[in-house]
Order: C-alpha cells, then sequence, then structure tokens
C-alpha cells in the first residue's frame, strides 16, 4: 500500500518541534508496517525561508530567491520530499494555496516515480492539508482522510457569522472519505457539525524513546515540568499564579520548557509576582532534552484553556511520571485516577489543589507507564490506521 501524507505543520531548520509528533507518527507507521510505503510532502511549513511578511517587505522579497527541491530518506518505506511554496497570509490569495497544491502535487509526482500512485492520501490538519488533499484527490482519483488537529476546532476564522462552519474547511471535510479524531471531545464537536464519517484514534507514544530513567538526580524539594509553546492556550498564566500559591507550602521548583509570543509577558508576571528563585523559563529544546527534563522532575503540569489531546501527557506518562491536566478536551480520554490528576480549567484555586494533592500521593511510575504502553503504544496505534487506510483502499 502506498499512501501519500499532507502535513499542515512539519519540523523545519528553523523551526525543529513544528508538527514534530506528525514526524514521529509517519516514523511509527513506516517502522511497524514495513510493506507501506510512505511519502511525506514538505512544502515549507513554518520555515521561515518561505514565510513572507508584508510587515517585512525587504527581507521578503530577498526570500524569493529561495527555492527547495530534494527528498530525504527516512527509511526504505518512508521518504520525505522537498518542493517549496511561499507563504503568506490568508487574508491575501487565501495564503497562496495555489502555489501549495503545486507544491505538494509535484511531491506526490516524485512519490509516484519511486513506489507508484499512492493508494491513500492523508492530510494531517483540516488547514491547508484538507484543501491540498481534496484538491489531488480529485484530479487523481485517490480517495483522502483527514486527521482533524485544529485546537479549538475550528479557530474563530473558519466561522460564519451564524455560527456555521466556513466553506473553506467544511467542503474538503465533508467530501472527505472519513475523518480522524485525536480525542473524544473533539469527535463530539465533528460530529455537532454534521460530520458522520469520524473516527477515534488517539496520537500514540513513542515508548523506546520516552522511558523511565534508571536513576532520577537527587534534588530538594518538589520538581515541576511543564512543556508548550508560550502563548495563551496552554494557560502557563494560571500555573504561575498557582505557584505563588504552592511556594508558601513546599519547597517546589518549575521549569517550563518552550518558546513562543507570550515569553515576555510571563517574565513579567514572574517577577512582578518575586517568583524568579522558583521558577525559570527554559526555551525551546532538542527533543532528547526535552525528554530529560521530564525524567529529571516530580511530575508534569499541563493547566491548558484547550487540547485537542496532549501529546506530551503521554510523554511524561511513559516516562512513569504523573501528571496535572485540565478539563480541556483532550486530557481528559489520557488522564485516569491512576496516573494522574484533572481539574477544572482557568481556575487557580482548582489547579492549585490539583498539584497539592499530587505531591502528597505516592504514585507508582511502573504502573502508570504500564497503562500508556497498553492504551497508547505504536502497535495499537498502527493497526487502527492501516485498519482505516484498507476500508478506503477497497
Amino acid at each position: 500500500m502506498n499512501v501519500f501524507v499532507i502535513p499542515s505543520w512539519y519540523p523545519s531548520e528553523s523551526n525543529p518541534i513544528y508538527g514534530t509528533f506528525i514526524r514521529e507518527q509517519c516514523q511509527i507507521m513506516a517502522k511497524g508496517q514495513p510493506e507501506i510505503n510512505i511519502g511525506v510532502s514538505v512544502w515549507g511549513q513554518g520555515d521561515d525561508r518561505f514565510l513572507l511578511w508584508s510587515r517585512q517587505p525587504v527581507k521578503s522579497v530577498k526570500k524569493l530567491v529561495n527555492r527547495s527541491k530534494q527528498k530525504t530518506k527516512i527509511r526504505s518505506n518512508l521518504v520525505e520530499y522537498h518542493r517549496s511554496a511561499f507563504t503568506w497570509t490568508r487574508k491575501v490569495l487565501k495564503g497562496n494555496v495555489t502555489g501549495i497544491i503545486r507544491a505538494n502535487e509535484y511531491n506526490m509526482r516524485e512519490f509516484e516515480a519511486d513506489f507508484g500512485k499512492p493508494d491513500i492520501i492523508h492530510a494531517q490538519a483540516s488547514y491547508p492539508a484538507a484543501i491540498v488533499a481534496r484538491s489531488l484527490s480529485e484530479k487523481w482519483n485517490i480517495p483522502y482522510v483527514v486527521t482533524i488537529r485544529m485546537s479549538p476546532f475550528p479557530f474563530p476564522e473558519f466561522l460564519t457569522k451564524s455560527g456555521e462552519l466556513s466553506d473553506l474547511i467544511a467542503s474538503p471535510l465533508h467530501r472527505a472519505g472519513g475523518l480522524i479524531a485525536t480525542s473524544s471531545s473533539l469527535k463530539r464537536t465533528l460530529e455537532g457539525f454534521g460530520f458522520d464519517k469520524v473516527r477515534l484514534i488517539h496520537n500514540p507514544v513513542d515508548l523506546a524513546f520516552f522511558n523511565i530513567k534508571g536513576e532520577k538526580a537527587i534534588k530538594a524539594g518538589v520538581n515541576l515540568v511543564s512543556v508548550g509553546r508560550l502563548v495563551r492556550q496552554k494557560g502557563f498564566d494560571l500555573l504561575i499564579q498557582s505557584m505563588k500559591r504552592l511556594v508558601n507550602m513546599y519547597d517546589i521548583q518549575l521549569s517550563i520548557v518552550g518558546e513562543g509570543p507570550d515569553r515576555s509577558k510571563l517574565e513579567r508576571q514572574i517577577r512582578d509576582l518575586n517568583l524568579s528563585e522558583n521558577m525559570r523559563l527554559v526555551g525551546e529544546l532538542p527533543r532528547e532534552k526535552v525528554r530529560d527534563q521530564i525524567q529529571e522532575s516530580d511530575a508534569l503540569i499541563l493547566p491548558s484553556r484547550h487540547e485537542t489531546f496532549g501529546n506530551v501527557l503521554l510523554e511524561a506518562m511513559a516516562c512513569g511520571k504523573q501528571v496535572v491536566a485540565t478539563r480541556c478536551g483532550g486530557p481528559e480520554d489520557i488522564v485516569t485516577n491512576e496516573t494522574g490528576i484533572l481539574c477544572e480549567k482557568e481556575d487557580v484555586g482548582a489547579l492549585t489543589d490539583a498539584i497539592t494533592d499530587l505531591i502528597q500521593y505516592d504514585w507508582d511510575p511502573q504502573k502508570i507507564r504500564n497503562y500508556v504502553a497498553e492504551k497508547f503504544s505504536p502497535d495499537a496505534f498502527t493497526e487502527k490506521m492501516t485498519g482505516l487506510y484498507g476500508g478506503l483502499k477497497a
């Protein structure tokens, strides 16, 4: 079987963690199903070399000489095809969706030359990947499936004034052979918009990469970690407020791993609350270093306002770490009473109480990891995906 994957987000040199989980899922599929050939279309997603900004006209003009055309062989049955397309604001020519479609078609022809015509097109996220998938599907007569990853779904700009889903993404989603929701909450949301071909398939976790470390470095007090982009969605402002209460009760330290536009705002909040001795913004780290931060911590906290899933929860739990997360969509499918604590979102008091309860409870790291291995293993994910692909191909 040949599968052509079109991601809306994918790692690049300028944004190495952008869509990392999509690359990892492709690798999991390729490793678990060597008889499936997978081509990944890389068209400049999140790559600063191909993003044009009106507020940087000189810099953007210089970028126009850039052109990328190559392919990267990851495994014998997994190849990344690189053909760049410039992108800009959606307000102008829909962000060059026509150019993005052309770049993806070029990549698909390269894949066909290597492995034969694709049997399935898999769009990762509804915009712009689903739009591209529909275009290629109609031209090549190939079925396509879409994994929904927009958080929250939908973004406000994809809603009409009457609250309906805009045709820009509604049309390609309705025409897809199937939709994949990564959480029960997202599945219900999609069904509420009238989609009836929605399958629940949770994201997997790489159990070989995320594991229980033999001996954790001894550190005084309680050491917490939180991971995510520094944006309002992740609720780090709420976690900082919670830390102001927790430092009065415990010898406690918190590291926040990630980068984003809210960094200066969060730094100012930390200074204003006199938490500089108890908190640090680590910045963006390679995957190995993120794992190390999790393994060296006592627990992971995810105080998000909304999540379609919450991959970092699985990664921490695979390392045997207990977690605290908010009831904001995805975490409800992940966290159980034996692996962590769920609390209400947008509630600093509830978050503080949950972290307090977590600190006082004696958790079993191996039991936490075993739960993840049973429910979210690469094998379980691969089996569900191949079943879906097989049904579309038939």
